[in-house]
Protein backbone atom coordinates (compact mmCIF):
# COMPACT_ATOMS: atom_id res chain seq x y z
CA UNK A 1 0.00 0.00 0.00
CA UNK A 2 1.27 3.09 -0.99
CA UNK A 3 1.25 6.36 1.18
CA UNK A 4 -1.79 8.78 1.20
CA UNK A 5 -1.71 12.58 2.57
CA UNK A 6 -4.81 12.95 4.69
CA UNK A 7 -5.43 16.09 2.81
CA UNK A 8 -5.63 13.29 -0.29
CA UNK A 9 -8.36 11.40 1.97
CA UNK A 10 -10.26 14.48 2.40
CA UNK A 11 -10.48 15.35 -1.61
CA UNK A 12 -10.89 11.86 -2.46
CA UNK A 13 -14.27 11.39 -0.46
CA UNK A 14 -15.57 14.52 -1.31
CA UNK A 15 -14.49 13.65 -5.30
CA UNK A 16 -17.07 10.34 -4.49
CA UNK A 17 -19.44 12.36 -2.91
CA UNK A 18 -19.64 14.94 -5.14
CA UNK A 19 -20.29 12.31 -7.69
CA UNK A 20 -24.08 11.50 -6.30
CA UNK A 21 -26.59 13.50 -8.10
CA UNK A 22 -27.96 16.59 -5.82
CA UNK A 23 -25.11 16.70 -3.70
CA UNK A 24 -22.59 19.68 -4.26
CA UNK A 25 -19.58 20.24 -1.89
CA UNK A 26 -19.67 23.47 0.42
CA UNK A 27 -17.16 25.98 0.67
CA UNK A 28 -17.47 25.64 4.15
CA UNK A 29 -17.01 23.60 6.96
CA UNK A 30 -19.04 22.33 9.78
CA UNK A 31 -20.97 24.69 11.70
CA UNK A 32 -20.66 27.67 8.76
CA UNK A 33 -21.98 24.97 6.45
CA UNK A 34 -25.26 25.57 8.33
CA UNK A 35 -24.46 29.40 9.04
CA UNK A 36 -22.85 30.45 5.87
CA UNK A 37 -24.25 28.35 3.16
CA UNK A 38 -27.29 30.58 1.41
CA UNK A 39 -30.77 29.42 2.41
CA UNK A 40 -31.54 28.37 -1.38
CA UNK A 41 -28.74 26.57 -1.58
CA UNK A 42 -28.63 24.03 1.28
CA UNK A 43 -30.08 21.15 -0.13
CA UNK A 44 -27.42 18.70 -0.47
CA UNK A 45 -24.50 20.90 0.33
CA UNK A 46 -22.11 19.13 2.64
CA UNK A 47 -18.82 18.95 3.85
CA UNK A 48 -15.62 16.43 4.23
CA UNK A 49 -13.89 16.98 7.83
CA UNK A 50 -11.34 14.32 8.84
CA UNK A 51 -10.91 13.48 13.27
CA UNK A 52 -7.51 12.27 14.45
CA UNK A 53 -5.48 9.90 13.01
CA UNK A 54 -3.91 7.07 15.70
CA UNK A 55 -1.20 5.01 14.76
CA UNK A 56 -2.57 1.11 13.94
CA UNK A 57 -1.09 -1.15 16.44
CA UNK A 58 1.59 -2.28 16.23
CA UNK A 59 3.00 0.49 14.60
CA UNK A 60 5.48 1.53 17.45
CA UNK A 61 8.55 0.96 15.43
CA UNK A 62 8.47 2.77 12.62
CA UNK A 63 10.59 2.60 9.45
CA UNK A 64 10.90 6.26 7.76
CA UNK A 65 10.69 4.55 4.02
CA UNK A 66 8.02 2.83 4.80
CA UNK A 67 5.35 5.12 6.44
CA UNK A 68 3.40 4.66 9.13
CA UNK A 69 -0.60 3.27 8.65
CA UNK A 70 -2.81 5.37 10.39
CA UNK A 71 -6.93 5.43 10.81
CA UNK A 72 -8.40 8.54 10.30
CA UNK A 73 -11.96 9.25 10.93
CA UNK A 74 -13.89 11.03 8.19
CA UNK A 75 -17.22 13.12 8.61
CA UNK A 76 -19.91 13.79 6.22
CA UNK A 77 -22.02 16.21 7.08
CA UNK A 78 -24.63 16.83 4.29
CA UNK A 79 -27.82 18.79 4.17
CA UNK A 80 -31.32 18.09 3.16
CA UNK A 81 -34.83 20.34 3.29
CA UNK A 82 -37.47 20.25 5.00
CA UNK A 83 -40.43 21.88 3.68
CA UNK A 84 -43.42 22.94 5.87
CA UNK A 85 -46.14 20.57 3.59
CA UNK A 86 -43.96 17.82 3.05
CA UNK A 87 -41.97 16.80 5.99
CA UNK A 88 -42.26 13.12 6.27
CA UNK A 89 -41.33 12.90 2.07
CA UNK A 90 -38.71 15.29 2.36
CA UNK A 91 -37.15 12.96 5.79
CA UNK A 92 -37.43 9.62 3.71
CA UNK A 93 -35.19 11.58 0.84
CA UNK A 94 -32.38 12.66 3.39
CA UNK A 95 -32.39 8.87 4.85
CA UNK A 96 -31.98 7.70 1.25
CA UNK A 97 -29.39 10.59 0.96
CA UNK A 98 -27.73 8.98 3.75
CA UNK A 99 -27.58 5.39 2.29
CA UNK A 100 -26.04 6.71 -1.25
CA UNK A 101 -23.38 8.85 0.71
CA UNK A 102 -22.65 5.44 2.16
CA UNK A 103 -22.35 3.69 -1.01
CA UNK A 104 -20.25 6.20 -2.41
CA UNK A 105 -17.37 6.89 -0.15
CA UNK A 106 -17.26 2.57 0.01
CA UNK A 107 -16.96 2.36 -3.71
CA UNK A 108 -13.69 4.34 -3.24
CA UNK A 109 -11.01 2.57 -4.90
CA UNK A 110 -8.95 0.47 -2.04
CA UNK A 111 -5.79 0.14 -3.48
CA UNK A 112 -3.93 2.88 -1.19
CA UNK A 113 -7.03 3.37 1.24
CA UNK A 114 -9.66 1.40 3.00
CA UNK A 115 -13.12 2.88 3.73
CA UNK A 116 -14.88 0.79 6.45
CA UNK A 117 -18.76 2.82 8.07
CA UNK A 118 -19.20 3.49 11.22
CA UNK A 119 -22.42 5.30 11.53
CA UNK A 120 -24.91 8.21 10.79
CA UNK A 121 -26.46 10.11 12.65
CA UNK A 122 -30.46 10.91 11.92
CA UNK A 123 -31.27 14.02 9.84
CA UNK A 124 -32.35 16.38 12.44
CA UNK A 125 -33.77 19.79 11.81
CA UNK A 126 -31.97 23.01 12.28
CA UNK A 127 -33.25 25.62 14.59
CA UNK A 128 -35.17 28.29 12.46
CA UNK A 129 -34.63 26.71 9.02
CA UNK A 130 -36.46 24.20 6.41
CA UNK A 131 -33.82 22.04 6.57
CA UNK A 132 -31.92 19.13 8.47
CA UNK A 133 -28.26 17.85 9.34
CA UNK A 134 -26.94 14.40 8.65
CA UNK A 135 -23.54 13.29 9.58
CA UNK A 136 -22.13 10.11 8.06
CA UNK A 137 -18.60 8.70 9.72
CA UNK A 138 -15.61 6.12 8.67
CA UNK A 139 -12.09 5.53 9.48
CA UNK A 140 -10.09 5.64 6.47
CA UNK A 141 -6.71 3.09 6.78
CA UNK A 142 -4.35 4.27 5.22
CA UNK A 143 -0.27 4.79 5.04
CA UNK A 144 0.94 8.62 5.90
CA UNK A 145 4.30 9.15 4.65
CA UNK A 146 7.32 9.79 7.17
CA UNK A 147 9.68 11.46 5.14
Amino acid sequence: MGTLSCKAVRQRVAAAVDAVAGMRESPFLLDQLTTQTPKTALDGSFSVTLTDSPIGPGQQRQRKAEGVTVTTGVDITFMSNLRGDANVTDYDAALDRAEQVIIAAKGIAQTDLHIDFLGKTAPIQLDGMKATECTVSFRATHRLALQ
